[in-house]
C-alpha cells in the first residue's frame, strides 16, 4: 500500500507568509519533469495558488531555486511585463516557490501557429528592452550559458561524453544498480555509432569555418534568456494569450544559444515553415543581438544537444531526478519513447537555411 500523500515540508509557513493560514488542500499537478509542483487550494483564497518544490541533488549542480528567484526579481525591474504568473512568496530552506495560478489550457503540435510563435518572441523582446543591463546584477549566466564558440562546442561535447560514460556496457556497476538492460545497450550504440560522429563533423565544420572561436561575446550582445523556453511551458487562456511559466533555468545568454535551442525544443517544435517569421521578428526588434551567420554554424549543435537532452533518461541524474518529479513514472516505457525521440531528432538535423539567407547575402 502507497503511503499517504504529505505536502512538502515548510508549505504552512510559505502560505502563512501571504496571509493565508488555517486549513488548504495540496494537490499534485502531473507534467513536470524536474521538479514537484502542486495545486493549493484554502478558503483564504479567492483562486487556487501553485507551489512549486525545486529539485535539489549533490549530483545536480544547477541552482533551480537561485534562478527562477532572481529571474522574477528581473521581471519586477522592467517596464512592461511578460504575462507570467505572479511570484508570491520563497522559501530558500525548503527549496519552495509560491506562484499566482493561471487558468488556461496545455498547447498541441496542431495549434502551435504564427500567432503562437509572435507571442512567445515578443515574451523574450519584452526581457530584454534597451538600458536594462544594469539590473542583471543579481542574475547569474543560464544554464550551460555559452559566451564564445568554443564554450558551445565544449557544453555539446560534454552532454555526448556523458551519454558515452553512463552508458558504457563496460564501466564499473556499483553493488545496488542493475545489469545494463538491452534497451540501455541499444541506446548506447546509437550514441556511439551515430551521435558521435554527428557531432564529430559539426565540431569539424564550425572550426573550419575561419570563426575565432575563443572571442567572447561582449556584454552589450548579451541576452536574459528564459531557458528551456517554448511552447511546453505555456498555457493558453481562453482568449488564446499565452501565459509562460518555468524559469529554473533563466540567466544572462548568447541570443544566438536562445534562438537555436527556441527552435530545437522537441516538446511542441516551432514548424519549420515559421522559422522564418521568428528570425525576421528577433531581427527587427533586437537587430544587435541576432547573428545570422553564428545561428547557422551552431543550430544543427543545438538540434543534436537536445537529443542528448532528450537521452537523460537513460543517465543516473535523470532518473533521480525525474523519479523526484513523478514517483511512479514507468521507466522503460519512457525510455524507450526518449530513444526513439532521439533518433528521429537526429535524422531531421537542419540542413536547409535558407530563412538566414536573405539576411546573411546582405
Amino acid at each position: 500500500m502507497s503511503e499517504p500523500f504529505q505536502p512538502p515540508d515548510g508549505t504552512a509557513a510559505i502560505l502563512e507568509s501571504v496571509g493565508c493560514t488555517g486549513s488548504f488542500t495540496v494537490e499534485p499537478l502531473s507534467g513536470g519533469a524536474n521538479n514537484r509542483v502542486y495545486r493549493v487550494e484554502a478558503e483564504a483564497l479567492t483562486a487556487p495558488l501553485v507551489l512549486k518544490h525545486f529539485f535539489q541533488s549533490p549530483g545536480d549542480t544547477r541552482d533551480r531555486f537561485h534562478a527562477e528567484n532572481s529571474f522574477y526579481t528581473y521581471l519586477g525591474k522592467l517596464p512592461a511585463q511578460p504575462r507570467t504568473a505572479r511570484a508570491l512568496a520563497w522559501s530558500r530552506p525548503h527549496g519552495l516557490g509560491l506562484f499566482s495560478w493561471i487558468e488556461g489550457r496545455k498547447l498541441t503540435v496542431d495549434v502551435i501557429s504564427e500567432n503562437s510563435v509572435e507571442q512567445a518572441l515578443q515574451f523574450f523582446i519584452a526581457l530584454n528592452p534597451p538600458g536594462q543591463h544594469a539590473n542583471w546584477a543579481d542574475m547569474s549566466p543560464a544554464s550551460e550559458a555559452c559566451f564564445s564558440l568554443q564554450t558551445h562546442l565544449d557544453c555539446v561535447e560534454r552532454r555526448v561524453l556523458r551519454l558515452e560514460t553512463g552508458l558504457n556496457p563496460r564501466r564499473e556497476r556499483s553493488d545496488d544498480e542493475p545489469p545494463i538492460t538491452p534497451l540501455e545497450q541499444e541506446a548506447a550504440a546509437f550514441v556511439a555509432e551515430r551521435l558521435r560522429p554527428c557531432f564529430d563533423q559539426l565540431r569539424d565544420v564550425i572550426r573550419g569555418s575561419g570563426a575565432n572561436l575563443s572571442e567572447e561575446l561582449p556584454a552589450a550582445r548579451r541576452c536574459v534568456s528564459p531557458s528551456d523556453f517554448g511552447f511546453h511551458n505555456a498555457l493558453s487562456d481562453s482568449a488564446g494569450a499565452l501565459h509562460f511559466f518555468d524559469f529554473e533555468y533563466a540567466g544572462v545568454d548568447d541570443p544566438a544559444k536562445f534562438f537555436c535551442d527556441f527552435l530545437s525544443q522537441p516538446a511542441l517544435p516551432v514548424p519549420h515553415a515559421l522559422w522564418r517569421h521568428s528570425y525576421s521578428l528577433l531581427q527587427q526588434a533586437l537587430p544587435d543581438l541576432m547573428d545570422a551567420g553564428k545561428i547557422q554554424l551552431l543550430l544543427p549543435l543545438y538540434q543534436l544537444k537536445w537529443c542528448c537532452i532528450v537521452l537523460n533518461e537513460f543517465l543516473p541524474t535523470g532518473k533521480d531526478r525525474r523519479r523526484f518529479a513523478s514517483p511512479s513514472g514507468a521507466r522503460a516505457d519512457k525510455q524507450r519513447l526518449q530513444l526513439d525521440k532521439a533518433k528521429r531528432s537526429l535524422a531531421a538535423l537542419t540542413v536547409d537555411f535558407d530563412f538566414l539567407q536573405p539576411v546573411i547575402s546582405e
